[in-house]
């Protein structure tokens, strides 16, 4: 029984050896001077000896980590390395006299975290790399010298606000082979051109791309010099704040639009052209927006000055004309035709239908959220945590199998004591 529990005894000790060991080796990761850049074993870069106006981050280091360089005003210009995975959250923030940054292409994918380079009030270059896959919420938010920017071809992630308060960004620019992304007119649309995604805040006028399916949330977000806009007859749905904070006064909505969502802080819209019956006369009566009927064939791109154009609708829509609709001339349901309260009507077979008759195809959104799969949400601002060392596990199964070879010799000596008693 002595023996077991010396053995338990060494079994303890060897573990709380062998976990100094292990912590030691974590704690004295290697701190290497790169030019005055200290960075640890794994490339981070852990502190800078002095900034000047001139920051060129050496090869060498993989991570900017957040905030290290955030609110200098001294600094001018950022070279960073091909070396680099990833600029952390906030790194840039708020270098308000940072005019240009360059990054080297490399040989791993790189993430641009959330608000990196936000606030930087005098960036007017920025070249981004190949090997660049993700830009996070925020990343050049307010950075209002930029003018243009390129996205190169292996990003596949932008957060819809990564370029918000870019007043004077008026082209998008996206590199040949990109797979997720393309570019027409200066805006961002999903590879088969079918969801416009986002528009430089900059532009003055836009002409939405043929083909277009899609408005989707956010792609007109802060468009403040934006005045009016007219929305190709192949869009069908416009997503809940697509044209939330726009500056556009004037709006010409085609009958082909069956869905439209809400629009927050949309407050300059003060017309909307459109067709009897239609998503467009819809939306405009719930929000008390003037109507303005723009003729009977609804097809998009109509003058909303030229003849046919009547006053604003302010009572019941009238007649569409198309044989076959399930409403009448007031808008009602016709026999037959129950009004499901979202713009689509159903027949005695549970067919759903449009108010001017046309069928609704199997799939189609109907409660303005749109059914776009080109998400882009993504933010993969880069970690450098290494995760929990092995061996801690290896000290901890030594460390309980000597507690439980001291347990178990004692409980043994207990027994063996008290059988002597009774005896």
């Amino acid at each position: 029984m002595r023996k077991a529990t010396k053995v338990g005894l060494l079994m303890v000790a060897a573990s709380i050896i062998l976990s100094v060991w292990v912590i030691a080796g974590q704690s004295s990761k290697a701190d290497q001077d790169l030019g005055g850049f200290h960075v640890d074993d794994s490339g981070q870069l852990l502190s800078v000896d002095a900034i000047g106006s001139t920051v060129n981050v050496p090869e060498g280091v993989t991570s900017i980590p957040t905030g290290i360089f955030n609110n200098n005003s001294g600094i001018t210009q950022v070279t960073l390395p091909s070396t680099l995975t990833g600029v952390g959250s906030g790194a840039f923030m708020e270098c308000s006299n940072l005019t240009s940054v360059s990054f080297a292409s490399g040989a791993g994918a790189l993430s641009i975290g959330s608000n990196a380079f936000n606030g930087c009030t005098s960036l007017s270059s920025v070249v981004l790399p190949d090997n660049l896959t993700s830009i996070g919420g925020s990343a050049f938010y307010g950075c209002a010298s930029l003018g243009s920017i390129t996205i190169p071809s292996g990003v596949t992630s932008i957060d819809t606000s990564a370029f918000q308060e870019c007043k004077n960004l008026t082209t998008f620019a996206v590199a040949s082979g990109n797979s997720t992304y393309q570019e027409a007119g200066g805006c961002i649309y999903n590879s088969g051109r079918t969801r416009l995604l986002m528009v430089p805040e900059g532009k003055t006028a836009v002409s939405i791309a043929p083909g277009t399916q899609t408005i989707a949330s956010g792609a007109f977000s802060g468009c403040s010099s934006l005045d009016t806009l007219t929305v190709p007859s192949s869009v069908t749905t416009i997503e809940a704040d697509a044209f939330s904070n726009s500056g556009i006064t004037s709006i010409t909505i085609p009958a082909t639009v069956r869905s439209i969502g809400t629009q927050s802080g949309w407050t300059t819209l003060n017309a909307i052209y459109g067709t009897p019956d239609s998503a467009a006369m819809e939306f405009a009566m719930a929000n008390g927006i003037p109507f303005y009927t723009i003729g009977e064939s609804g097809s998009s791109g109509d003058d909303p000055n030229a003849s046919g154009t009547d006053n604003p609708t302010q009572g019941d829509p009238s007649d569409t004309g198309n044989s076959g609709s399930p409403t009448d001339g007031n808008g009602n349901p016709t026999d037959g035709m129950t009004d499901q309260g979202n713009g689509t009507f159903a027949d005695a077979q549970g067919n759903l239908f449009y108010a001017d008759g046309t069928p609704v195809a199997s799939g189609t959104s109907t409660n303005g959220q749109g059914s776009g799969n080109g998400t882009h949400t993504l933010d993969d601002t880069p970690t450098t945590a290494d995760g929990i060392d092995p061996r801690y596990f290896l000290c901890l199964a030594i460390f309980a199998s000597g507690i439980g070879v001291i347990l178990y010799s004692r409980f043994n000596k207990m027994q063996y004591v008290s059988h002597n008693k009774k005896h």
